[in-house]
C-alpha cells in the first residue's frame, strides 16, 4: 500500500531547464510519496505558483531567467517563512549558495546528486 493521496508531500519544481525538470519530476513520482503539484521555469513563476500552490516544499535552480533563485526564495520567505526551500547547485553557483541561505533556503542538494540523495534531503526538510 502506497500512502495516501492527502499524506503525499507536494512539491513545486523550478528549473528553467525542460530536462532537469522533467528529471526531477520522473524521480519524485517514482518515489511514490511525492506529487509535483507545479512547474516554473523562472523565479517569478515560482513566487506565483507558491502562493497559488502552497506546496510542501520547493526545489529552487538558482541561476534563471526574469528571477533568479536568490530573489525567488527570498520573497518566498517573507511570505512564508514556514515554506522550506530546497536550492539545486551546479558547480558554477557555488558563490550564490551562501546567498539563497541568508534569503532563506532551508538546504541546498547538487543536481548532480542521486535520486536517493535529493529524496532525503527533501523528506528531512518536511519532517
Amino acid at each position: 500500500m502506497g500512502m495516501e493521496r492527502n499524506n503525499l508531500i507536494r512539491v513545486l519544481l523550478v528549473d528553467d531547464h525542460d530536462m532537469v525538470r522533467m528529471s526531477l519530476m520522473l524521480l519524485l513520482e517514482t518515489a511514490e510519496h511525492f506529487i509535483v503539484v507545479g512547474e516554473a521555469v523562472n523565479g517569478e513563476e515560482a513566487v506565483e505558483l507558491a502562493r497559488r500552490l502552497q506546496p510542501d516544499v520547493i526545489l529552487m535552480d538558482l541561476i534563471m531567467p526574469v528571477m533568479n533563485g536568490v530573489q525567488a526564495t527570498q520573497e518566498i520567505h517573507d511570505t512564508d517563512p514556514a515554506l522550506p526551500v530546497l536550492i539545486l547547485t551546479s558547480t558554477v553557483e557555488q558563490h550564490m549558495i551562501q546567498q539563497a541561505y541568508d534569503a532563506g533556503a532551508a538546504g541546498h542538494i547538487a543536481k548532480t546528486g542521486s535520486a536517493n540523495q535529493i529524496i532525503n534531503a527533501i523528506e528531512a526538510l518536511v519532517e
